[in-house]
């Protein structure tokens, strides 16, 4: 059972880190505005970039060697998916929490 005072904690300390990191990128790269990049894609493509990380997900649980990898570029797939800003954002969101999952697990694993 997941003991959710550590888990925030775990949470709190991995999210300062990004906030550094965001921070360096900042002064690396001040008032950096791009474009998302994803206008352009049509819808097939959409579907087929969402699918395919399916696929990488559904491939590595048959062979038993599903990894935080597989999960990650499933979402980062179907965040490319995504058109809409709200929907972009969510993925994003999803992106990240999945991403910073991935660093407390490996945290444990490696302390």
């Amino acid at each position: 059972m997941t003991d959710h005072n550590e888990m925030f904690s775990q949470i709190c300390d991995v999210l300062a880190q990004v906030a550094d990191e965001a921070f360096r990128q900042e002064e690396c790269w001040p008032g950096q505005h791009l474009p998302d990049g994803l206008e352009g894609i049509d819808a097939s493509s959409r579907k087929a970039f969402a699918e395919w990380g399916k696929s990488l997900v559904s491939q590595a649980k048959a062979s038993d060697h599903l990894a935080w990898k597989h999960l990650l570029d499933e979402r980062f797939f179907a965040t490319v998916s995504e058109v809409e800003w709200p929907e972009v954002r969510l993925a994003l969101v999803q992106l990240m929490a999945l991403a910073l999952r991935w660093v407390m697990d490996g945290d444990t694993r490696k302390s």
